[in-house]
């Protein structure tokens, strides 16, 4: 995961596939831990490419 702040906002990107802009440090850590299990959940259940 990488991020930077730009203009107030956290931009934030993981995997090098999905990003995100947030406005405090709390909402990226929520979007990444919320990406992170779906993308798991999705590989358990067989749906990943």
């Amino acid at each position: 995961m990488q991020w930077k702040i730009i203009n107030g906002w956290y931009c934030v990107t993981a995997c090098g596939l999905m990003s995100t802009k947030c406005r405090t440090l709390h909402e990226v850590i929520n979007w990444a831990f919320v990406t992170k299990m779906a993308v798991k959940t999705e590989m358990d259940m067989g749906v990943s490419k």
